[in-house]
């Protein structure tokens, strides 16, 4: 028999399934006036577009922008962003974490402050356009080999970290082969996306990285003595604690890596687990500090590796 938080969760994955599927096929393309308004914007936020050789907006493949905050010495993060988009709560924390690092946040799709509703263009600019493979237990990201592009580009003189999100989550064990990839976060790792005709499956659709992807970025790590955060809720709608349970499993046996779990219980449907949290503002903070201490704690000052923790 159904809890009732189950059939909330049910309901929701429902909900969130037709959504999909009525939403409208109109094109969803960004101009670059629209591109140039929201340089606009992150700049007012003190953030900066970085640019080419020739002084232009840097473009890799289907990233049309990268922004970056923080001091130029400090060290390197990149911050990929979640659905439905680089918005405001992404925008923010790399605000909060580039006051002690250089923070680098790719447009993976959309445009700056892109909205959080249903009717956001995020999931046909993410899933629908080909950019991320949005239903498979073994994706292979399109995104992914413009990513690499940015990493060797920002990790190739210092130690850095990736920050995946969402249906970035599981991105970082992806990207540990180039550079100095030395840290990865994983935050409530999201795809494969529920399919609104398979609601029964919604908790146990498994994690879009196979487990042969996992072993190879996992040996790639235990040979850069790697430090590993995962951070969901543990009743996050939409980040499956089964398909969580799983990538740990995975990981936790690869040896001289640090690893670390935070999964907390949070709030009745609670997803974005690094993202402030204006109702639960102290309970946001504490969750940064211990992001901040996890990558000080590796680019600044590398702890001697350790066996897995969680």
């Amino acid at each position: 028999m159904f809890s009732i938080k189950s059939t909330h969760r049910l309901v929701l994955a429902l909900v969130v399934g037709s959504i999909a599927r009525l939403a409208t096929a109109a094109d969803v393309s960004v101009s670059e006036e629209e591109l140039l308004l929201g340089d606009n914007r992150m700049e007012d936020l003190q953030y900066k577009v970085e640019l080419d050789e020739a002084g232009k907006p840097l473009r890799l493949g289907a990233i049309r922008r990268v922004y970056v905050i923080g001091p130029v010495d400090a060290p390197p993060v990149i911050l990929l962003h979640e659905l439905p988009g680089l918005r405001d709560g992404d925008i923010d924390l790399g605000v909060r974490l580039g006051r002690t690092f250089r923070v680098w946040v790719p447009l993976l799709f959309g445009v700056p402050n892109q909205g959080n509703t249903g009717t956001s263009p995020g999931k046909e600019q993410a899933c629908d356009s080909g950019l991320f493979e949005c239903h498979s237990t073994r994706a292979s990201h399109p995104i992914l080999d413009d990513l690499r592009t940015l990493v060797k580009r920002v990790c190739t003189a210092k130690d850095c970290a990736i920050i995946g999100m969402c249906l970035t989550g599981s991105f970082p064990l992806s990207l540990i082969h180039d550079g100095r990839v030395v840290a990865l976060v994983l935050a409530q790792p999201s795809l494969p996306f529920p399919r609104w005709w398979k609601p029964f499956t919604f908790f146990r659709r498994g994690i879009d990285i196979s487990e042969t992807q996992t072993a190879a970025a996992m040996k790639v790590a235990s040979e850069k003595q790697a430090s590993v955060f995962m951070i969901p809720f543990h009743g996050d709608p939409l980040s499956s604690h089964r398909s969580f349970r799983e990538l740990q499993q995975r990981i936790r046996p690869t040896t001289n890596i640090s690893l670390t779990c935070q999964e907390e219980h949070g709030h009745f449907l609670d997803h974005s687990s690094l993202i402030h949290d204006k109702d639960h503002p102290e309970e946001s903070d504490q969750r940064l500090q211990t992001l901040t201490a996890f990558l000080d704690g590796r680019l600044r000052l590398p702890p001697p590796p350790k066996p897995g923790s969680c």
